[in-house]
């Protein structure tokens, strides 16, 4: 029992699946009936549309070789964008314009031969007249030329003018001031003035000397040109003229004015040498000792001094010596020491 009741489920179940697929049968069969109805609306579209090509197909054809056209590829080559349509446009409307131009200019050609005709005769004297045109016009060629130099060498003149000008501006500006500076300053005071101004300068330096070769003694001051007194340090700063000065402490004084003025004068080049000529024999002892003492401390500072003398008791102080000895012949010898 138990296995007939399996068998008749089963059978159930089979019963079941046989339905279920008849149905889809059944529903297939009438798809397919669709379908099959669908391409024969199809072929009988797809037929009209052909002849409805072959018809436009034959049409266009037909209008091509109206046209003049061999192949549709012609056709299609012969399309133009918008911009050839512009410039063709443009073209046309030149060459109408020119075609315009042209027939007026032949109308009024056409009216002057009508007004006056055309007489072979003529033609020589129209001929001699043209070139007596083409003389004028090179005379007045010609002419303009001439007339651009003289306007060139005027306006050569005006720029010549206009800095000669400014260059007697200039000088007249520095004349003007040469005279304000004449009227405030008469010449003679301008030139003591200036010399006035060097002479405190040469002071100046001369004082640095004069302070190392008298161990910071003497200082010299300028009243006026050329006048001259001594600052005594060593004496409560008594100042006294520069005559009151001994043979040695003058012979120092001097010594440094011609220091600083060598140093003035120089510029920017260095004056390192010194030559002194005899001045030492109007000097005591003591006085010579105080200027060898002087010069070597020139020479200590660089400087290079070089003494003629012929005093025995400076020349024996001397590192390097080069004697002149005369001969009995007229000649001399030189040596040297040292």
């Amino acid at each position: 029992n138990e296995a007939i009741t399996k068998l008749d489920a089963k059978l159930q179940e089979k019963k079941d699946e046989r339905e279920q697929a008849q149905k889809q049968l059944i529903d297939s069969q009438t798809n397919c009936a669709q379908k099959e109805t669908a391409h024969q609306i199809q072929e009988k579209q797809l037929k009209k549309d052909a002849e409805k090509f072959q018809a436009a197909s034959k049409t266009y054809t037909e209008r091509l070789e109206k046209l003049g056209f061999d192949s549709p590829e012609d056709h299609n080559n012969a399309f133009r964008d918008e911009s050839q349509i512009q410039e063709l446009e443009e073209k046309i409307d030149t060459y109408e314009n020119e075609v315009q131009d042209l027939n007026e200019t032949i109308s009024g050609m056409a009216k002057k031969f009508e007004d006056s005709p055309y007489d072979p005769k003529k033609l020589p004297q129209i001929v001699e007249k043209e070139k007596e045109r083409d003389e004028e016009i090179d005379n007045i060629h010609k002419a303009i030329g001439g007339k651009q130099q003289v306007i060139n060498d005027l306006k050569e003149k005006l720029d010549k003018r206009q800095e000669l000008e400014g260059e007697l501006q200039t000088a007249k500006l520095e004349k003007d001031r040469w005279e304000n500076l004449q009227k405030i300053i008469p010449q003679s005071k301008l030139r003591d003035f200036a010399l006035n101004i060097m002479f405190q300068q040469v002071s100046t330096i001369a004082n640095v000397q004069l302070a190392y070769l008298t161990s910071d003694r003497y200082q010299l001051k300028v009243e006026n040109i050329g006048k001259l007194s001594v600052i005594d340090k060593w004496n409560a700063n008594e100042e006294r003229p520069v005559e009151t000065l001994s043979g040695g402490e003058s012979f120092l004084t001097s010594l440094a004015l011609a220091l600083a003025l060598s140093e003035l004068s120089q510029g920017r080049s260095q004056l390192n040498s010194l030559f002194l000529d005899e001045g030492f024999g109007t000097l005591d002892a003591e006085t010579l000792d105080i200027a060898i003492a002087a010069l070597e401390g020139l020479r200590m500072q660089g400087r290079n001094i070089y003494i003629i003398s012929h005093i025995q008791e400076l020349t024996r102080r001397l590192p390097v010596k080069i004697s002149v000895k005369k001969k009995g012949d007229g000649s001399s010898t030189i040596e040297t020491k040292g």
